[in-house]
Formats: C-alpha cells, sequence, structure tokens
C-alpha cells in the first residue's frame, strides 16, 4: 500500500514539474512575440519616416541630441520603443538596410533586419512635418 502512495505522489510530482515546464514556455513564447510585434513597429514607423523624408538613416536612428523639434518627438518614440526590447540596439547596415537587435529573457541575441525602399523625392513626397501636402 506504501508503494502505491509513493508511486501516485511521484507521477502527481511528475505532472506538476511538467505543468510548471509548460507554463515557463507559454510565457517564453509570449515575450518573444510580443518583442517581435515591437521590433516590427519600430521597423515600419523608421522605413515610413525614411521613405518621406529627405533624412538619413544615420540621422532617424542617431541620438537624440541636437534634433529638430520635429526630429526629437521621433527620437523619443524610438527611444520609448526601444525600452521594451532588452539590451536594443539599432544598426545602419548598409545605404537602405537597417537591424534591430536586443536580447531575450533567455540570453539569447535576436535580430530583424530590413531593407528599405528608395526613398520618395522630395518633389514626390507630399508630405511636410505640418501635414500632408495638395496635389498639384
Amino acid at each position: 500500500m506504501l508503494i502505491d502512495y509513493v508511486i501516485a505522489a511521484a507521477l502527481a510530482l511528475t505532472g506538476l514539474t511538467g505543468a510548471l515546464v509548460l507554463t515557463q514556455e507559454i510565457i517564453a513564447l509570449h515575450s518573444a512575440a510580443y518583442h517581435l510585434v515591437i521590433a516590427d513597429n519600430l521597423l515600419s514607423e523608421i522605413e515610413a519616416r525614411y521613405v518621406m523624408s529627405s533624412h538619413s538613416l544615420q540621422e532617424l536612428t542617431g541620438p537624440c541630441g541636437d534634433a529638430t523639434e520635429y526630429q526629437q518627438r521621433f527620437c523619443l518614440y524610438l527611444e520609448a520603443g526601444l525600452r521594451n526590447l532588452p539590451a536594443s540596439r539599432i544598426e545602419v547596415l548598409g545605404t537602405n538596410q537597417i537591424r534591430l537587435s536586443w536580447s531575450e529573457t533567455d540570453g539569447e541575441r535576436i535580430s530583424v533586419f530590413r531593407a528599405l525602399p528608395v526613398p520618395l523625392s522630395p518633389s514626390r513626397q507630399g508630405y511636410s512635418p505640418y501635414g500632408y501636402l495638395p496635389d498639384g
């Protein structure tokens, strides 16, 4: 009878351990998905700003420092987004390439690359810091 109780307790402990591991995996998956969504959103915003402005990628992703008020707001937006990604870093790899990397909770380094389209010429932008310009 004692052996039956020991076996039942061992099976229960194994089941609880499995449930704990499964919970940890679900939390890690949720965290990874959240980080990927934040990274994609930041890269999409950088891409949109790059295509619509006359600024280089280095200017758009550089330190806030002495940027204009219009650029300062975008810079602060990027900084706020990067705070959601642990140990994050934005790197400009080439003329139209950018990489956003961060560390996951398990220490693994994740990187997302984006090749950006060529910016619109100033005559075709149709956008100013004060809003969209009418055609013509």
